[in-house]
């Protein structure tokens, strides 16, 4: 277990992203929260906020009970204790408090936040609201099964940045109550359930005891698309299961929407092994290691990879998430203890990243992983000195390149002006260790554009959209709200193909490659593109189904004493309501029921309750869609 630290250095980690990012881990608005850290003693929770330019920054509880002002001068890192009162997330567990912490800044910064005790440390950046999602899919590690003690449970906290969240969880483990030491379970494993939180709540939960008790696979869905912050991690684990010491483990989860499938991941200098998890978005998903197709994975399955390489390759067919994991003294040797941090997508490139590493009583050993790609290596500088000579290129790839540093003790700056870059810093001692990512350009991945192109042929310009070499590249334009999905596929060598389908948007029209279609088609023609090949645009638009549901009703009047949805265009629809705790009130199928506002016979009193709606259109009938807010009785 880690040994006391006598000194902390305060970690700078800053970001700026590239010149095709257009949302980055440096932000001026964030949400953030602590979890339990080790068993129920109080931990120091901190944030460390550093900025390019001089700046001021408010951090306030969602309580009202916090409320601060602070300066903070560019490039040098200022460390913020927050009293553990005004941030105990812990009150009620599977409650909903208001401990969150808001942090606003006059300009850009890169906020982290951290919970220390002197047994069990760790930290994690936090996104700004930018680039939080709305649906996420959680990885943590196995739990630490004390059957004396406590519960080392793994465990997650959901923070609303707006009113009226709707949240559905489908846990991947049984949820326990609010008893460290017991086992009662409130949400079953595989079972959704729903919770309505305002802006500032947050939702802390753990698993029941256990000893392979993991939340890895647990979705978290915000059913009206409104971000929220979501972190994940461990009270203590094992990492891996059954090797001490344990430590706490504590990362913002990234949402679905930025995945990626593409990732260079390096292991930790003068350490044995490491250890990467892979949690996959959806099902069928081929997931290939320097090469090899290693496993098929499906929705939320999370496999783990014993990295005994300097570098490894990660590709897969559809989005995932990697984490790398220090693993414990007992595994990987005394020198370095457990600690996790989340590896970006090699898409989601920083041009610049300021930081300060630290020491402990026993850690005195820093160091930084950079992966780039090969053509951007000679501009690669630390310090301000080149260090073009230190990389190598990665096995199976040689477009990609990878270096791994040792670090003296104190400030650095790693800059790629003309390209970009991936890092990590993490440092070790005996029985002791750290790990954390430099930042990231946070990009929607799912919605991008595909290219397997012929690299006599580049550059190339298609669309506004500029190719330099066969690989995925973000869209640089936002998908408009009102669609229900959009798909852009580009394919070269020697054709292009683009297809679209989508629904036609209540404002009745839809606008593709200039051309505006006001009715439900198939449209296809061809062109050529700069490199003089064939280039298939293909679009299918459907009818968009309409709900109209009311968001407010009063049982006791003339009209308007009932909750009843209209649609159009609909072949099935059920509802069901639920109090703003969770639990089940009244359902019914078919548009023409409606809900009086009893629960069997007896009038519910004057609040807001959840509805649920889970329907299929006319044009899709075994395609289900589903809705949810907030109605209001009153009475």
């Amino acid at each position: 277990m880690k040994k006391s630290v006598y000194y902390l250095l305060l970690l700078l980690l800053m970001g700026t992203g590239s010149a095709r990012a257009q949302v980055t881990t440096m932000g001026t608005d964030f949400w953030a929260g602590f979890m339990m850290n080790y068993k129920d003693t109080v931990s120091d929770n901190f944030f460390m906020i550093s900025a390019f330019r001089d700046c001021s920054v408010q951090i306030t509880s969602s309580d009202g009970s916090y409320d601060t002002l602070v300066h903070v001068t560019a490039d040098a890192p200022l460390n913020v204790h927050i009293p553990f009162d005004y941030c105990n997330t812990l009150m009620d567990f599977g409650g909903i408090t208001n401990k969150s912490l808001h942090v606003v800044a006059t300009d850009t910064i890169s906020l982290y936040a951290g919970s220390f005790l002197s047994a069990s440390f760790d930290m994690t950046g936090v996104l700004p609201i930018p680039a939080l999602g709305s649906g996420y899919i959680l990885q943590t590690y196995e739990s630490l099964y004390d059957s004396y003690f406590a519960n080392f449970g793994a465990e997650f906290l959901v923070v609303a940045t707006e009113d009226s969240t709707t949240l559905r969880i489908t846990p991947s483990y049984n949820i326990t109550d609010s008893s460290l030491y017991g086992d009662a379970v409130v949400h079953a494993q595989g079972e959704p359930y729903y919770v309505t939180l305002h802006r500032g709540q947050c939702l802390y939960e753990t698993t029941t005891r256990g000893e392979e008790a993991d939340f890895s696979g647990t979705l978290i869905e915000s059913l009206d698309d409104k971000p929220v912050a979501v972190f994940q991690g461990n009270t203590c684990s094992n990492i891996p299961s059954g090797f001490g010491a344990c430590d706490h483990l504590y990362e913002q989860s990234i949402p679905i929407n930025a995945w990626g499938s593409q990732f260079v991941v390096m292991a930790s200098l003068t350490r044995t092994n490491d250890i990467l998890r892979i949690t996959s978005s959806s099902d069928n998903n081929q997931i290939s290691i320097n090469g090899d197709l290693f496993a098929t994975l499906s929705q939320g399955q999370t496999i783990e990879y014993d990295l005994n390489q300097a570098v490894a390759l990660i590709e897969s067919t559809r989005p995932i998430s990697v984490f790398l994991y220090l693993v414990g003294g007992q595994y990987g040797g005394q020198h370095g203890d457990p600690a996790s941090v989340v590896i970006h997508p090699i898409q989601q490139v920083i041009e610049k990243a300021v930081f300060c590493n630290f020491q402990t009583e026993l850690l005195n050993d820093n160091y930084v992983n950079i992966s780039t790609r090969t053509p951007w290596v000679e501009h690669m500088q630390l310090d301000g000195r080149s260090i073009a000579s230190q990389f190598h290129t990665v096995p199976y790839n040689p477009n990609l390149s990878y270096a791994r540093l040792g670090l003296t003790y104190g400030n650095h700056i790693i800059e790629c002006p003309n390209g970009g870059f991936n890092a990590h810093i993490y440092g070790l001692g005996e029985w002791e260790s750290y790990a954390c990512a430099l930042g990231a350009s946070v990009v929607p991945m799912l919605n991008r554009i595909d290219s397997s192109v012929c690299s006599n042929h580049l550059p190339v310009d298609w669309y506004g959209i500029h190719f330099e070499d066969a690989d995925s590249i973000t869209i640089p334009y936002p998908v408009p709200s009102i669609f229900d999905s959009l798909t852009l596929v580009l394919t070269v060598n020697p054709a292009y193909e683009n297809s679209v389908e989508d629904s036609l948007p209540p404002i009745g029209y839809y606008r593709f490659m200039d051309t505006i279609f006001y009715d439900a088609t198939f449209y296809e023609d061809s062109s050529f593109t700069a490199m003089g090949c064939d280039s298939i645009n293909r679009l299918t638009l459907h009818y968009k189904e309409r709900l109209w549901v009311p968001n407010v009703f009063t049982p006791d009047a003339l009209t308007n004493n009932v909750f009843q949805v209209e649609g159009k265009g609909i072949n099935t629809f059920e509802c069901t309501i639920y109090d703003r705790r969770g639990r089940y009130v009244y359902s019914w199928q078919g548009l023409d029921g409606s809900w009086d506002g009893t629960q069997v016979g007896h009038p519910l009193p004057m609040a807001g309750y959840v509805y649920f709606i889970r329907y299929s259109s006319i044009d899709e009938p075994k395609s289900f869609h589903t809705k949810a807010g907030i109605v209001t009785l009153i009475r």
